[in-house]
């Protein structure tokens, strides 16, 4: 082989190491990525579990206060002697 085919051969080799280099580069960009992507949607998710979670915490808190007051009302209009079942319509509506 002469010199010429030798550096040939050389400098082909140097492209196909540098091509190897950008494939594996171009991977591991990709791979970080669709992490990035992951941990979000994973994040996001949780997120709304916990807004969730709160949402009904606050329901059945919510709830169970609107219970206790109608049944102290009932208590009320029941210790009256004035017409009572106009005065627990008046609660229920």
């Amino acid at each position: 082989m002469s010199i010429k085919g030798k550096e040939k051969l050389k400098s082909e080799n140097e492209k196909g190491v540098a091509l190897l280099i950008t494939l594996f580069a171009i991977t591991i960009m990709v791979f970080l990525a669709v992490e990035i992507a992951y941990n979000t949607h994973v994040e996001m998710k949780v997120g709304a579990a916990q807004i969730d979670r709160l949402k009904a915490y606050y329901l059945a808190k919510s709830g169970v206060s609107l219970s206790l007051l109608r049944i102290n009302a009932y208590k009320i209009v029941s210790s009256n002697s004035v017409r009572p079942s106009e005065q627990i319509n008046l609660i229920w509506i």
